[in-house]
């Protein structure tokens, strides 16, 4: 979930139309070298805007102009040089400085009537959803689209070079070129990762956007299988986004679990996928994204072609699935899809008058989601301990026939509670999926549901199911006291495990095995201004990691979701993991043996800490 759309759900409402991975101290051998399991390494080259060495010391032969000429004509597209999205708003010679003609300038007012356009963004190599990821991570330098005079613009963490990849040959070049000269690659399809892992500075960017592909068929077996059974299923392409893919679904009366985002502008084979991928929709029904993904085709870090199933190449398969980046490079994923069936939505809005009566409803809802989610709901709720307010936006297929016999009389033991306030109570059966999909994300004005290139930070926890039975208090008096920390933002209760989540066994994937124990995923979120300092930026950081690590502190044996989580989260890879850590960097060692293609908290980062 796109992170505007976190902020914003504390304002906006939907329409109702344990085991420890292994330390770091374990693993690393040296900063460059050898590791503990044999792979060797050395720390990146890094490249000015100019694609001269940052640091000369780090690069022992450095592209010269006739490499980068070389590599240029073994691609399918021209080089693409990524430049903030706000340069336009500056001049155009170094240092580039904000004027009053550069600000007036017809480029800037395009940009600032563009810039939280989640779709424009994703069609720009160096624009990122969240803008933040532009910037330095410590926000020291940065490129603001509303600079006042005088400020500068610099490059920062925007990558300085990109291949338009459009076919497996362009991935391999860019691969193979990025080994040669030690050079940092970054995979990049729309841009949409609240960790960053979409930019970094000095980098070879593997921009995807543009390659598209949808193929939809009915008797698919994977590669390597002549008889399995025939599945549905939809291939697409690394560039394809949520709304271009729920519409094509629609027009073949099919659906699928994907992401829910304002825009649609999400990519549908990116991050979202490689990291688990809930929908606040279907996956009580329907599993995660993960659960539902049967084939892979990949450019591993050596350059190699293949293709990674429960067939063939299965040790990829799994790690593919919740291991997120930086184990291979996917060109494809084949989804399995569903007909299209009809999708009950409720919107509940209260008000307590008192901190009982608020808690009394929180304690209400803990108690009874063990059986929501046997039924197959799914939904976000936004908790305000400060305010008292509770919004719960809920939804299942065919939710009508459960409706009656659990939902609805949630509601009503709520709304019977004395101090409780009901403001907005409404419940609508969708067609399908598509045309719930649309009326509450695409279609209409915008509104901050819909927004991107916002500035902010998250963390969250994946709360443990035995509470519910054993504790619910406890899960309500910490959340209570969690979002009393930052009174400005509820925390976003997600009811997205559970349910058809958690049939599938630990071990069947990388994917953090508290996805299988768990009901709720919490996520507490914070937001500064674009003009914070690098101290007001780290505070921001450092508080909404203080609310995860209490919520950690509460379901300890859970961890949290990789897509939705705190650059600053220290033991991430039991956070983002679990147990399955362990057997995941051993395949991506496997595969990467050099670890060409190292990504932030993702497999194998623990060996570049020291070579920041």
């Amino acid at each position: 979930m796109q992170f505007s759309l976190l902020v914003a759900l504390a304002t906006a409402v939907f329409s109702a139309t344990t085991s420890a991975a292994p330390s770091a101290d374990t693993l690393l051998a040296s900063a460059g070298g050898a590791d503990a399991r044999g792979s060797s390494y050395s720390c990146f080259c890094y490249l000015d805007v100019n694609l001269k060495p940052l640091d000369p010391r780090a690069c022992t032969r450095p592209p010269s102009s006739a490499d980068f000429k070389a590599f240029a004509g073994k691609l399918s597209q021209p080089l693409l040089y990524p430049r903030p999205t706000a340069e336009p708003c500056f001049t155009s010679s170094d240092p580039r400085t904000a004027t009053a003609e550069s600000t007036s300038s017809a480029q800037c007012q395009f940009v600032n009537a563009q810039w939280y356009n989640g779709t424009w963004r994703a069609e720009q190599p160096g624009s990122m959803q969240l803008p933040q990821w532009e910037n330095l991570r410590d926000n020291s330098q940065q490129c603001n689209y509303q600079p006042t005079l005088g400020q500068v613009c610099t490059q920062a963490n925007v990558n300085v070079l990109a291949v338009d990849a459009r076919t497996p040959s362009d991935v391999q070049q860019a691969m193979n070129f990025a080994r040669q000269f030690r050079l940092r690659a970054i995979v990049k399809s729309t841009g949409h990762e609240l960790l960053g892992r979409s930019s970094y500075q000095g980098s070879l960017q593997i921009w995807t956007h543009n390659w598209k592909g949808i193929t939809f068929n009915d008797a698919w077996r994977p590669s390597g299988s002549a008889f399995s059974k025939p599945e549905s299923v939809v291939t697409i392409g690394p560039g394809v986004q949520w709304l271009e893919l729920y519409t094509a679904a629609h027009a073949k009366g099919k659906m699928l679990v994907g992401g829910l985002s304002g825009q649609g502008s999400v990519g549908a084979a990116g991050g979202w996928a490689l990291g688990g991928g809930y929908n606040g929709a279907l996956t009580g029904k329907l599993g995660l994204g993960v659960d539902n993904i049967l084939e892979f085709s990949v450019v591993t870090a050596d350059g190699q072609v293949g293709v990674a199933n429960a067939y063939q190449n299965s040790d990829l398969y799994w790690a593919l699935r919740g291991g997120h980046a930086g184990i291979a490079i996917v060109t494809s994923i084949t989804y399995r899809v569903f007909p299209e069936e009809p999708l009950y939505s409720a919107v509940y809005v209260m008000n307590a008058q008192t901190d009982d009566a608020y808690r009394a409803s929180l304690l209400e809802i803990v108690k009874v989601t063990p059986t929501l989610s046997a039924e197959g709901w799914a939904d976000s709720e936004l908790w305000n301990a400060t305010t008292r307010d509770l919004t719960i936006a809920i939804r299942a297929i065919n939710g009508e026939s459960f409706a009656n016999k659990t939902l609805l009389p949630l509601f009503d033991r709520i709304s019977a509670i004395p101090g409780v306030v009901t403001y907005f109570r409404q419940a609508n059966t969708f067609p399908t999926f598509f045309d719930f999909y649309y009326a509450n994300f695409i279609a209409g004005p915008p509104s901050p549901v819909k927004e991107l290139g916002t500035y902010g930070s998250i963390g969250s926890r994946l709360i443990s199911d035995q509470l519910y039975t054993t504790n619910p208090g406890k899960i309500v008096d910490t959340a209570i006291a969690v979002s009393k920390l930052n009174p400005g933002i509820p925390l976003i209760v997600n009811l997205v495990a559970g349910g058809q989540v958690k049939k599938q066994r630990d071990d069947a994937m990388a994917l953090n095995p508290g996805w299988r124990h768990s009901y709720h995923h919490i996520i507490a979120a914070g937001s500064y201004d674009q003009n914070a300092g690098p101290a007001a930026a780290d505070a921001e950081r450092q508080l909404v990691l203080r609310q995860a690590q209490m919520l950690d502190q509460l379901s300890p044996s859970t961890g949290g979701y990789i897509n939705e989580a705190n650059t600053l989260e220290p033991n991430w890879q039991k956070t983002f993991y679990g147990a399955n850590y362990r057997r995941l960097l051993d395949i991506k060692k496997k595969y990467d043996r050099t670890l060409a293609l190292i990504s932030f908290k993702n497999p194998g980062y623990e060996f570049f800490q020291q070579c920041a």
